[in-house]
Protein backbone atom coordinates (compact mmCIF):
# COMPACT_ATOMS: atom_id res chain seq x y z
CA UNK A 1 0.00 0.00 0.00
CA UNK A 2 1.35 3.23 -1.33
CA UNK A 3 0.32 6.80 0.51
CA UNK A 4 0.89 10.14 -0.15
CA UNK A 5 1.12 11.76 3.34
CA UNK A 6 0.85 10.27 7.00
CA UNK A 7 -2.43 11.72 7.00
CA UNK A 8 -3.99 10.02 4.26
CA UNK A 9 -2.52 6.98 5.82
CA UNK A 10 -4.06 7.65 9.17
CA UNK A 11 -7.81 8.70 7.29
CA UNK A 12 -7.46 5.54 5.32
CA UNK A 13 -6.56 3.04 8.24
CA UNK A 14 -9.16 4.88 10.97
CA UNK A 15 -11.73 4.39 7.79
CA UNK A 16 -10.61 0.86 7.11
CA UNK A 17 -10.98 -0.13 11.18
CA UNK A 18 -13.93 1.53 11.43
CA UNK A 19 -15.97 -0.55 8.64
CA UNK A 20 -14.74 -3.40 10.22
CA UNK A 21 -16.20 -2.24 13.93
CA UNK A 22 -12.56 -1.90 15.32
CA UNK A 23 -10.98 0.60 17.92
CA UNK A 24 -7.62 1.55 17.28
CA UNK A 25 -5.04 4.98 18.30
CA UNK A 26 -1.32 5.65 16.89
CA UNK A 27 0.55 5.52 19.53
CA UNK A 28 3.89 6.87 17.29
CA UNK A 29 3.67 9.62 15.19
CA UNK A 30 6.36 11.58 13.57
CA UNK A 31 7.07 13.33 10.53
CA UNK A 32 8.31 9.96 8.59
CA UNK A 33 6.84 7.39 10.47
CA UNK A 34 3.47 5.76 11.77
CA UNK A 35 1.92 3.01 13.70
CA UNK A 36 -1.43 2.19 14.34
CA UNK A 37 -2.46 -0.83 16.60
CA UNK A 38 -5.78 -1.81 18.22
CA UNK A 39 -7.01 -0.70 20.85
CA UNK A 40 -8.03 -4.12 22.10
CA UNK A 41 -4.28 -5.67 24.18
CA UNK A 42 -4.78 -8.99 23.34
CA UNK A 43 -5.43 -8.18 19.83
CA UNK A 44 -2.40 -8.67 17.17
CA UNK A 45 -3.67 -6.50 14.72
CA UNK A 46 -1.29 -3.51 13.78
CA UNK A 47 0.14 -1.79 10.88
CA UNK A 48 3.17 0.39 10.25
CA UNK A 49 3.98 3.02 7.69
CA UNK A 50 7.30 5.02 6.62
CA UNK A 51 8.67 7.24 4.38
CA UNK A 52 9.88 5.89 0.90
CA UNK A 53 13.68 6.76 0.59
CA UNK A 54 13.25 7.09 -3.27
CA UNK A 55 10.07 8.86 -3.29
CA UNK A 56 7.58 11.43 -1.94
CA UNK A 57 5.15 9.13 -1.56
CA UNK A 58 5.26 6.57 2.28
CA UNK A 59 4.77 2.78 2.17
CA UNK A 60 2.59 0.68 4.51
CA UNK A 61 5.72 -1.60 5.53
CA UNK A 62 4.66 -4.27 8.32
CA UNK A 63 1.12 -5.21 8.82
CA UNK A 64 -0.38 -8.25 11.33
CA UNK A 65 -3.97 -7.94 8.73
CA UNK A 66 -5.87 -10.02 10.95
CA UNK A 67 -8.16 -8.82 14.11
CA UNK A 68 -8.32 -11.49 17.03
CA UNK A 69 -10.73 -9.09 18.75
CA UNK A 70 -14.47 -9.13 19.23
CA UNK A 71 -16.00 -7.02 16.98
CA UNK A 72 -17.11 -3.59 19.24
CA UNK A 73 -20.86 -2.66 18.45
CA UNK A 74 -19.78 1.30 20.24
CA UNK A 75 -16.68 2.28 17.73
CA UNK A 76 -14.89 5.03 19.55
CA UNK A 77 -12.93 5.96 16.64
CA UNK A 78 -15.77 7.05 14.59
CA UNK A 79 -16.06 10.28 16.10
CA UNK A 80 -17.82 13.55 15.06
CA UNK A 81 -14.90 15.07 12.85
CA UNK A 82 -14.87 11.41 10.81
CA UNK A 83 -18.67 11.54 10.50
CA UNK A 84 -18.85 14.83 9.18
CA UNK A 85 -16.21 14.15 6.73
CA UNK A 86 -17.92 10.61 5.01
CA UNK A 87 -21.66 12.87 5.26
CA UNK A 88 -19.85 15.52 3.24
CA UNK A 89 -18.80 13.28 0.31
CA UNK A 90 -22.35 12.04 0.13
CA UNK A 91 -24.54 16.05 0.38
Amino acid sequence: MEFETLAQFRKDVRKFNINLGRNLFFPRIDSERCKAICDDEKCTWQIYCAKRSFSASYQGNTSVNEHTCERKMHCKTADGKWVVDELEKKL
